[in-house]
């Protein structure tokens, strides 16, 4: 996957066309896969792929609130999202409950906004920043950078290494043995126990489910 830098250093017209992508890659992830599956978490520490859905679609709108306030203000302080919120969040909100076709539907709808919006920004637009108490000053262009690695994260636990293209580079994965289920393959699930942990761990020191975003 590739890493945040290397993410920077993508045009934003690709960077956009990464996170366009996304959802499309979310439901081929989870195409024919019953609920009972979708629902299934690993271990007590990681999220179900369902989990996993929701929470792109609950920081899809705390994005579209950043945006709202860096081009309203000037460099206004923007709320930290705290490493026990998604957590949280996954249990207030009841994520395991929740219709993984319903909450894609609501991230796509949420993405395609937030898209519309950054594609109408001019290039001195894209400039606007606004202050994060961890993170320092990060500008919209910034703030695609994060959005698209953050997917490429998500998707990561959910298609590790096999069919999805790497948007950024123009790479095509090599197809693996890795599916939901079936003779001689392993779950997504199984998979998730027994790979190193997730790179997200390994570049923030947080949890799975944990973020600073």
């Amino acid at each position: 996957m590739p890493t945040m830098e290397d993410v920077a250093r993508q045009p934003l017209a690709q960077r956009l066309d990464r996170m366009a992508g996304t959802a499309d890659d979310l439901a081929a992830a989870i195409r024919g896969q019953s609920d009972t599956i979708l629902s299934r978490r690993p271990d007590g520490k990681n999220w179900a792929a369902k989990e996993v859905i929701c929470h792109l679609r609950d920081t899809e709108e705390l994005f579209a609130g950043r945006f709202e306030l860096i081009m309203t203000m000037d460099q206004p302080k923007l709320p930290p999202l705290h490493p026990s919120t998604p957590d949280r969040w996954a249990e207030e909100r009841q994520y395991l409950r929740n219709d993984a076709a319903e909450a894609l539907g609501a991230f796509r709808r949420r993405r395609d906004e937030n898209l519309a919006f950054l594609r109408g920004l001019s290039p001195e637009q894209s400039k606007r920043g606004g202050v994060h108490p961890t993170r320092g000053t990060m500008t919209i262009d910034d703030w695609v950078t994060l959005i698209a690695w953050h997917d490429d994260n998500h998707l990561d636990q959910l298609v590790p290494e096999d069919g999805r293209r790497c948007r950024y580079l123009g790479a095509g994965r090599v197809p693996g043995a890795y599916s939901f289920g079936g003779s001689g393959t392993l779950s997504i699930f199984e998979l998730m126990s027994i790979q190193p942990r997730l790179r997200m761990q390994a570049s923030l020191s947080l949890p799975f489910g944990a973020h600073s975003a």
